[in-house]
């Protein structure tokens, strides 16, 4: 079998060994977000922002949230977005009230002129599903 037609073979045999990616759309804090799903990885981004939020470097396609769903668990990394300091990365979890409803919980770091204040302040990220591709 010329090399072609095995690198053909073996990139279709990948592609259908791995499990399908499944976007949803849901509403965030008056933003839509785009869900992807793939195994048991989650990413929530941004679809469309909300106004007022593209001042602190928000865009479509800005990442929220990333990390995993075990059961009705999800664990990760969310972001807080500042106009002057961008992007600030906090650990948090939740889980899935339903399948329409997924809620993260965390302690956030608060930040002065961009530097870490050693205070935190918890976050609470609630998610309500729109609809699907």
């Amino acid at each position: 079998m010329p090399f072609t037609a095995r690198l053909f073979a073996l990139v279709l045999s990948l592609c259908t060994a791995l499990p399908a990616m499944a976007d949803s759309y849901w509403t965030h804090n008056g933003s839509l977000m785009r869900l992807t799903a793939h195994g048991n990885a989650r990413n929530f981004y941004y679809a469309a922002p909300r106004l007022g939020i593209a001042d602190a470097g928000v865009r479509p396609g800005t990442l929220l949230f990333d990390g995993w769903r075990d059961g009705t668990r999800y664990t990760g990394s969310a972001r807080v977005f500042s106009a002057g300091c961008g992007a600030s990365t906090f650990a948090i979890e939740g889980w899935v009230a339903s399948e329409t409803h997924v809620i993260l919980e965390g302690w956030r770091p608060v930040f002065h002129n961009c530097r870490p204040t050693g205070d935190q302040t918890w976050d609470r990220l609630e998610f309500f599903y729109s609809y699907s591709d």
